[in-house]
């Protein structure tokens, strides 16, 4: 059996599996059974080497209740040491237009599976099934480690068995802190490799994939500088091989990138040139994302016409796509809109509409966004206690994903809270934490609005001289960025004393 082509893949595998901790899971998918084949024989190879105890646990022909456990505790038996169960037949249960007993079952005793088993899971599945497992056991599903997928060797060509991991922005908002820096660790393994090999078409396409990646991931962990280059990178790389497609989602990320440092107006140019291109290709799915991108932008500048009519133009796009992510994020941003408008009840209609979608899908970053923008429906009506529990769900998640403006948003209206129930110490903790955290990734919009309400604070409380360079910076971002609300801020500079 020729098994040298996933070598390195399986290495990297296991590079992932060194790091576990407790219990955790590791979804494998396949794209055949050849290499599901040679993957299972190199795995074995490798945990001998490594006196790693696998243990093979076949569920395709379990379907009662509480026989997954009792399978694994009789493999497991008295087995000591560094154990990893490897399951397979999953496919015979992931099936369209039903959740079969055993994933409804799993789904169900994840936290008593976590506590009665404190190893890796493995398990493998078909890449075409990937999708359909999670919305079948979205509570499992959430505790994935990582997700590797495997290609056949004549589609890897001279890669050398380097695994396909490429997800994109949407997927990797989801993952969990921990999982987006194992993952920038794993693809900056990968470039080391590629960026040894000579250049072929095959080489610079997966080479622009993998700075794409990295991109997005910088992004999400509010690196915005690493994040600019590795795009830049992978636009230059994009363009010689003409690939529109790939040049229009890295045009959307580059637009995000450039919207959380402040500079909207190059941030709505790349967007729109997205839009264009996917236009012109007739890719749909890009083309919702792109509205719905525009229309955050303009939303957060306070044009709402422009902001509601790219949204609902992105909703309707998406409907008829069958893109739930898109829908579901095209309905929390026009749900935005209504309660800038203060009309909270069809606010929350639309807000509740996409928490339905969003959690059917595990799509827990925007879920997390919705929590929050719940939390301030509730809080405009003078509801401040069910607010705050929103708020502190949506923290949770950020914190989890490690979604540091949204965690800067949430610490902000917290803050909010505490300053109209008049706890003024809980108001300073929370304001001072979520200004830091934008400090430290250069966040505008979190430097703007925490800065200005902050700075004023301080500057009412005897504290002039700190509050007085919060609320400059905050109106230099603002008066950038087009923010609406800026020449309150210039008031505010007039009255305690310092004129722009």
């Amino acid at each position: 059996m020729k098994t040298k082509q996933h070598s390195r893949s399986v290495k990297l595998l296991f590079r992932v599996l060194d790091t576990l901790e407790g219990f955790e899971v590791i979804i494998a998918g396949y794209r055949s059974l050849k290499v599901f084949r040679e993957m299972i024989e190199l795995l074995k190879t490798n945990c001998r080497v490594r006196n790693i105890v696998l243990i093979d646990i076949d569920v395709s022909a379990l379907s009662k209740v509480g026989e997954f456990e009792n399978l694994l505790r009789e493999k497991k038996g008295k087995k000591k040491g560094r154990l990893i169960f490897n399951v397979t037949g999953l496919e015979k249960h992931v099936k369209a237009g039903r959740v079969s007993t055993f994933l409804n079952h799993i789904n169900l005793i994840r936290d008593r599976l976590s506590a009665d088993f404190s190893h890796g899971f493995f398990f493998w599945i078909p890449e075409g099934l990937i999708k359909r497992f999670a919305l079948d056991a979205p509570d499992f599903w959430a505790w994935r480690n990582t997700v590797l997928v495997f290609e056949d060797k004549e589609i890897l060509g001279k890669l050398e068995g380097i695994p396909v991991m490429s997800y994109g922005l949407e997927d990797f908002k989801n993952f969990t802190l921990k999982e987006k820096q194992r993952q920038i660790e794993y693809l900056q393994g990968v470039l080391e490799t590629l960026n040894k090999k000579p250049p072929a078409f095959n080489r610079d396409k997966r080479l622009a994939q993998v700075y794409s990646d990295l991109g997005s991931l910088y992004y999400l962990v509010g690196k915005y500088e690493q994040a600019l280059d590795c795009i830049e990178e992978c636009l230059g790389i994009r363009e010689a091989l003409g690939d529109q497609d790939g040049i229009a989602a890295d045009y959307n990320v580059m637009g995000l990138i450039l919207e959380a440092t402040g500079d909207y107006d190059s941030a709505l140019d790349y967007c729109s040139k997205s839009l264009k291109i996917s236009r012109k290709i007739g890719n749909k799915i890009g083309e919702g994302n792109s509205l719905n991108y525009i229309g955050k932008i303009y939303y957060t500048r306070g044009e709402y016409d422009s902001a509601i009519k790219y949204s609902k133009e992105s909703l309707e796009i998406n409907r008829e796509t069958g893109n739930k992510f898109g829908e579901g994020t095209a309905l929390n941003n026009i749900s935005a809109i209504y309660h800038v408008r203060g009309e909270y009840d069809s606010a929350l209609k639309y807000l509740k509409e996409s928490l339905e979608i969003n959690r059917e899908t595990g799509n827990i970053a925007v879920e997390g966004t919705i929590l929050s923008n719940i939390s301030g429906n509730y809080s405009a009506r003078g509801d401040y206690d069910t607010a705050l529990k929103y708020l502190q769900e949506s923290l949770k998640i950020s914190r989890k994903i490690g979604n540091k403006s949204g965690t800067i948003i949430t610490l902000h209206n917290m803050a909010s809270i505490a300053l109209r129930k008049e706890n003024f110490s809980k108001f300073l903790k929370y304001e001072k934490k979520a200004y830091r955290i934008a400090l430290e990734i250069r966040d505008a919009q979190g430097l703007y609005n925490v800065g200005r309400d902050l700075g004023n604070f301080l500057c009412r409380t005897g504290k002039k001289e700190e509050g007085l360079v919060m609320l400059e910076k905050s109106y230099e971002i603002g008066k950038k960025a087009g923010f609406p609300g800026v020449k309150i801020i210039k008031t505010l500079l007039k009255k305690f004393g310092k004129s722009q």
